[in-house]
């Protein structure tokens, strides 16, 4: 069962030839990774909680899937490679790919695929280029020549985890929309909801988060260190404790407590004698 299936970040992968020349003034050739974010980004989803006991405790996971999958919907520029200036000549447009980040890819339930302009293409498991992501899936697009100034990209994906969805913001305008049954939410890390409704029957949160707020650019290559994780934002589904935990959790402890008592007054008559 996936433990952290989110983070949900897209981004336009582009590999291309890059020429440097060694100590010994010898021209050597690598591949690198353009890396292109989009324009914006809109994700909804209901969240379905369900508790399971583990021990004395109990854990709340929740899933994402069927009728309400987690939408993803976004739009891409076409990328300008001359702001990164990477020839022309060096790119490799046929190895282009959408890849999405997830940390814990066993939380996907079935087979994802995107639609990207109309065009439907399957997920594949693994990210492409090694300085963004650790894990996650991918899907070629191919080519990214287009005749307008834009590509449309949209995803749905079925999914679990425990207790918390989080999400990092790689659009120039970032919207989250997700809705639960679970009147219990705790909002977490590095953005508030800038629209809220709880009550006994469940929570609604929405965010809206501009680029504005993160240290990082639309376009960058592999030797650019950045860590979108670092504006992560999201939901955890809180337990509240109830009378009936603390007081087993207050005998257990209670119990270890005595447990050790025999044991202190056997160290301390050594001790003392």
């Amino acid at each position: 069962m996936g433990r952290r299936p989110d983070d949900h970040r897209p981004v336009l992968t582009v590999p291309y030839r890059r020429y440097y020349r060694d100590e010994k003034n010898v021209t050597s050739m690598s591949i690198e990774h353009a890396y292109f974010l989009p324009d914006s980004l809109a994700i909804d989803g209901v969240i379905m909680p369900e508790k399971r006991s583990r021990g004395l405790y109990e854990v709340i996971l929740y899933r994402i899937e069927e009728i309400e999958e987690l939408s993803i919907i976004c739009r891409f520029s076409v990328p300008d490679f001359s702001r990164l200036r990477i020839p022309e000549k060096d790119i490799l447009r046929e190895d282009a790919c959408i890849t999405v980040e997830i940390p814990d890819t066993r939380g996907i339930q079935r087979r994802a695929s995107l639609a990207w302009n109309r065009k439907a293409i399957p997920f594949l498991p693994g990210v492409r280029g090694s300085g963004l992501y650790r894990s996650g899936i991918h899907a070629f697009i191919r080519d990214i020549r287009s005749g307008g100034r834009s590509f449309d990209f949209a995803m749905k994906l079925s999914i679990q985890g425990i207790s918390s969805l989080s999400f990092a913001p790689p659009g120039q305008e970032t919207t989250v929309r997700l809705r639960s049954s679970w009147p219990h939410p705790s909002f977490t890390g590095a953005y508030l909801p800038s629209t809220r409704k709880i009550t006994k029957k469940g929570f609604e949160a929405g965010w809206k988060v501009s680029y504005f707020g993160r240290n990082f650019a639309q376009e960058f290559t592999d030797d650019k260190e950045v860590k979108p994780a670092d504006t992560a934002f999201g939901a955890a589904l809180y337990q509240p404790v109830d009378f009936y935990q603390k007081c087993v959790r207050g005998q257990v402890r209670l119990s270890v407590h005595i447990a050790h008592i025999p044991l202190l007054f056997s160290l301390r008559g050594v001790h003392g004698a």
